[in-house]
């Protein structure tokens, strides 16, 4: 087996970890050296030993994460004497970035950028079954879990909006119907096995739809994209399950209680979306979202028209405390990515991650458009789905503490990572077909 093809095993170890156990797994390791940053560690010694391919450097959005890294390092470096290891801990958010370099170049090395899907077409199945119980036992008796020595963090942890976001994968993956392409499944009974899984992805985005808006919200963005670019999906498959889920659940109020103000239930995913698109009269919901939208007011005025503007408040200082937004929970951050890095590196630092971000878009958007024109219709779908997939991070991201963590940023990135070596590999696929066709012009000529 070949570096980059070791190191992708251990990248997609990592990532299952994440989105099986969450927060839960990310906190295996000894402080501060956790599980991630081993993998990232051991991404640097295959770029040592050359299992890195340089062809990473072929797509521009590789070029846009290192200008954007580059001020983020800026506005990180002044703050390391002074808060040391916190410092670096608020980095990841860009730091992780590094990610997204490793897997691409590991991906381009053995020209196997096939392999993601078809390990991610893999691995879902058992994601649906799995998580939905995490997700009950975390929520239900999360007061009563062990937690990791020195923390208050249970060794169980699944979030309702991280759920959402491979949700959101997995619904786009199917509705495109890249898994029976990837993971075929045989037999006489393959067409119930794949209801049996549209069903379970219906059970799945409910229970995770109730407890989280803006999850809920990141599922409904991937299928809106999915169904933009491709209106002839395979979504109506998932029509007839989601109809019996809802039917039974609102006809006997079925309720599953995990504690809390929220149980799962259908009327509850109806009041979330109801708050979503409007004013909300249950109280719980409001309460939830008039602190950030004050935080997030604070930090316009403060960057936007203040005396951040330039430069941001750097990577280390608390912005709870700094904004008296402390609440005593350790929560640093304003629950909404794209502010953090606006607080942290000002607008400048904002301007080059809206930069990272319409790349990584136009360049989708374009892959699928080229794919399309040459009746490469399993390319087009891939962008799409990734396009789909990354936007749901980005979503969920608007609303929690998301790329901030490990267990969304590092998928994050990852995401983002096989988004450059599909757009590299599909340039040089396009590339080689226009020479074989100049080629065999040439030569038709002559003869």
């Amino acid at each position: 087996m070949s570096i980059s093809r070791l190191y992708l095993h251990c990248v997609g170890v990592l990532l299952i970890g994440y989105a099986i156990l969450d927060k839960g797994f990310a906190y295996l390791g000894v402080a501060p050296l956790f599980i991630g940053e081993m993998v990232l560690g051991i991404g640097m010694l295959c770029l040592l030993a050359g299992g890195i391919s340089a062809r990473v450097f072929g797509s521009p959005i590789s070029w846009a994460l290192l200008i954007f890294g580059a001020w983020s390092m800026a506005r990180t470096m002044p703050y390391l004497d002074v808060y040391g290891i916190v410092a670096i801990r608020d980095s990841v958010l860009w730091l992780y970035g590094l990610y997204a370099l490793l897997v691409a170049g590991a991906f381009l090395k053995g020209r196997t950028v096939g392999l993601g899907p078809r390990w991610y077409a893999s691995w879902f199945p058992w994601f649906l079954v799995i998580a939905p119980i995490v997700f009950f036992i975390y929520e239900r008796y999360w007061n009563v879990l062990p937690r990791f020595p020195g923390t208050n963090v249970p060794i169980i942890w699944m979030k309702a909006g991280d759920m959402s976001v491979h949700l959101a994968g997995v619904v786009t993956f199917m509705g495109l119907g890249l898994h029976r392409h990837f993971f075929k499944s045989v037999g006489p009974n393959a067409n119930l096995k794949e209801f049996g899984l549209w069903m379970l992805l219906g059970f799945d985005i409910i229970a995770a739809g109730a407890r989280n808006r803006g999850g809920f919200l990141a599922v409904i963005v991937a299928c809106l994209v999915m169904m933009l670019f491709k209106p002839m999906n395979r979504l109506n498959r998932f029509a007839l399950p989601a109809l019996v889920i809802l039917g039974l659940g609102l006809t006997f109020d079925v309720q599953i209680p995990v504690g809390g103000e929220r149980n799962v239930s259908v009327q509850q995913m109806v009041d979330n979306i109801q708050s979503i698109v409007s004013k909300s009269d249950k109280e719980y919901l409001k309460e939830t979202s008039s602190w950030r939208l004050e935080w997030w007011r604070r930090i316009e005025a403060e960057t936007i028209h203040g005396e951040y503007f330039w430069l941001g408040k750097g990577y280390g200082v608390n912005l709870a405390t700094a904004a008296d937004y402390d609440d005593g929970t350790g929560n640093r951050s304003p629950h909404n990515a794209h502010l953090t890095i606006l607080a942290r590196s000002g607008v400048p630092g904002l301007v080059l991650w809206i930069l990272v971000l319409g790349v990584v878009s136009a360049s989708l958007v374009h892959g699928y458009f080229q794919a399309q024109a040459a009746k490469q219709d399993v390319l087009a779908k891939l962008n799409v789905w990734v396009l789909a997939y990354w936007l749901a991070y980005l979503v969920n991201a608007s609303f929690d503490v998301y790329l901030e963590g490990p267990q969304g940023g590092i998928w994050f990135w990852c995401v983002t990572g096989f988004a450059i070596a599909l757009n590299v590999e599909q340039r040089m696929v396009f590339a080689r077909t226009r020479v074989k066709r100049r080629v065999a012009a040439r030569a038709a000529a002559r003869g």
